[in-house]
């Protein structure tokens, strides 16, 4: 399956997937922030991550910052900042990013960007499990993340972004849910087992805060650093 083609069907079911996970309209002047773990029958469970804000950085730089540093802006690493090796695709408009978390597992992100005119751009992100130009071993995790970006007047802008991410899983097993505790510093074998979805969400929710209020620093920052090298 052709990367254009993968990053072209997300993008045309955008709309759709935004309205599933229950985002506001655009033109709604309230923050949306919500962060949540789906989980499935069959053990299986996503991190659900969305929002929607206004903020001041202007439209162009928001766009740049997540078409060429998209795993430092998403917080791939989780608190610090990362350098991601890029692979340009022979259609412009999709890049893959490439990088280790502090965690040894392997991103491999497909990233497609579809301009809408002048004021509105949507982009969005898969990981892809298999590439023939890319093989290695380690751990990865199931990724979806859109962003939604449109200009305001006078050098604002707003988005909306969503990221499902899932455990992680090899080629031979998938981490259950008191593996996942244990690498992020939460145990889960305190707890009776009936209780053990609620507390690891409980827990995730701290960290989604966390994650948050750094959100604004790594901006900050993946913006400073660009200014110098420049």
């Amino acid at each position: 399956m052709g990367k254009s083609w993968i990053t072209k069907h997300i993008y045309h079911n955008a709309a759709a997937t935004f309205h599933r996970h229950r985002f506001p309209s655009m033109s709604s002047p309230d923050d949306f922030h919500e962060f949540y773990i789906d989980f499935a029958e069959s053990g299986t469970f996503d991190y659900v991550h969305c929002r929607q804000f206004e903020e001041a950085t202007p439209y162009e730089v928001v766009c740049n910052l997540y078409q060429h540093h998209i795993c430092s802006m998403m917080l791939a690493d989780g608190f610090g900042p990362v350098e991601t090796q890029i692979d340009k695709e022979a259609d412009e408009t999709t890049i893959v990013h490439r990088m280790k978390t502090p965690l040894a597992e392997q991103i491999n992100l497909l990233c497609g960007v579809f301009p809408e005119g002048d004021d509105r751009c949507i982009i969005v992100a898969q990981q892809i499990h298999d590439d023939e130009s890319f093989k290695h071993n380690h751990g990865q995790r199931n990724r979806l993340w859109m962003a939604e970006i449109h200009r305001l007047p006078i050098g604002r802008t707003k988005r909306r972004i969503l990221h499902r991410v899932s455990q992680a899983f090899t080629a031979t097993s998938m981490a259950t849910m008191e593996e996942e505790a244990t690498a992020w510093g939460c145990n889960l074998s305190l707890y009776p087992e009936d209780l053990r979805e609620a507390k690891y969400t409980e827990f995730c929710l701290g960290l989604a805060r966390m994650m948050h209020v750094n959100a604004a620093r790594r901006l900050r920052d993946v913006r400073e650093r660009l200014e110098i090298k420049s």
